[in-house]
């Protein structure tokens, strides 16, 4: 069973599962306020829009967790195009930060829940026959 298989599995470990979903969780947190920092910053005018516009949610699924994040459509361009008077390089919003993180997901759930974090989780959340 591969790395992958053992996260998708049914019968996984109710601390691994707190494990993935906090991983995902913390990530898109991470993704949304970095991108508020930017729009704070150079993007004032949009504001309002932007900030309404995303979201994100952290759900269960047959195969394991899934991690939606939801925005305007045109935010992946921002960085791209840029803005009058401010720099490209500054305007990290999209395509910079999430596909960033997605490397960081990634060497989380791979190499992150080693027995040091479970023996924390265990202690966090007590009894192992925790529900989710």
């Amino acid at each position: 069973m591969n790395k992958a298989d053992r996260f998708a599995a049914p019968d996984q470990d109710p601390l691994e599962k707190k494990f993935l979903q906090g991983t995902l969780q913390e990530e898109a947190e991470f993704i949304i306020d970095y991108q508020d920092e930017i729009i704070d910053r150079y993007l004032q005018e949009r504001e309002g829009t932007l900030r309404k516009s995303r979201g994100f949610k952290v759900q269960a699924s047959g195969e394991g967790f899934r991690l939606d994040i939801h925005f305007v459509k045109y935010l992946r361009f921002i960085d791209i195009k840029g803005k009058s008077g401010v720099a490209k390089d500054q305007l990290i919003l999209y395509n910079r930060v999430v596909y960033g993180r997605l490397n960081s997901i990634a060497n989380k759930i791979q190499y992150g829940y080693t027995d040091d974090i479970k023996a924390l989780l265990a202690n966090y959340y007590g009894d192992l026959k925790i529900e989710l």
